[in-house]
């Protein structure tokens, strides 16, 4: 009964808000990914395409352009990296994860990439699988697509395996997560430090 007596006093206030607040939003789609060929396959059966498929990581804007990437599809069905400018211009693929060589189950790049972070033009991430061992890396790449770098393997063993989750960057050193592996067998968390890659790849 009070909730009932209590809507009268509310209609006269609700009626001072103004319109617009009111209003949906106005919603853009500035790309839609290419469907995927199910004739079209990698050795895995991870379906290809031209852009990539499943972008479930969140995207970072800079200037006038958003980066993100897919985790799924690209020219080896194993994901992208992709700059999009929002002036409607199309979408730049500026990484293609590579394929897997069958005998040995690793590739150059690793697969299915996280979120990035940003550090001057340098774009970095993580892979959730993949890379010389299998268990994902942390990469870089330029914002204009040049100078691919794989800056570490992760090894599942005491340095963690398939890091599922973008990094943090802070004060020159990237931290993160890996879902699996480490000493207890529950993952790590772990810290590099951009300044390492100057003289090249970190290893393992």
């Amino acid at each position: 009964m009070v909730k009932l007596l209590l809507l009268p006093a509310l209609l006269p206030v609700l009626c001072l808000i103004p319109a617009g607040r009111l209003a949906a939003g106005t919603y853009t789609v500035l790309h839609s990914f290419s469907g995927v060929s199910f004739s079209r396959t990698n050795i895995d059966g991870d379906e290809v395409n031209a852009d990539g498929e499943n972008s479930r990581a969140g995207v970072i804007l800079a200037g006038n352009t958003l980066y993100g990437t897919t985790f799924g599809g690209g020219s080896n069905g194993l994901g992208t990296v992709f700059a999009l400018d929002l002036d409607g211009s199309p979408i730049r693929i500026l990484h293609s994860f590579s394929a897997v060589d069958p005998s040995a189950e690793t590739n150059s790049d690793g697969a299915n990439p996280n979120d990035l972070v940003l550090s001057g033009s340098t774009l970095y991430g993580t892979t959730d699988v993949w890379g010389r061992y299998g268990a994902g890396v942390v990469f870089s790449i330029n914002t204009n697509g040049g100078n691919f770098s794989n800056l570490y393997n992760f090894t599942a063993t005491n340095d963690g395996a398939n890091p599922e989750a973008g990094l943090v960057l802070a004060d020159g050193m990237l931290y993160g997560t890996t879902g699996f592996s480490g000493v207890s067998a529950g993952g790590t968390i772990f810290a590099i430090s951009t300044n390492e890659f100057s003289g090249g790849v970190l290893t393992p």
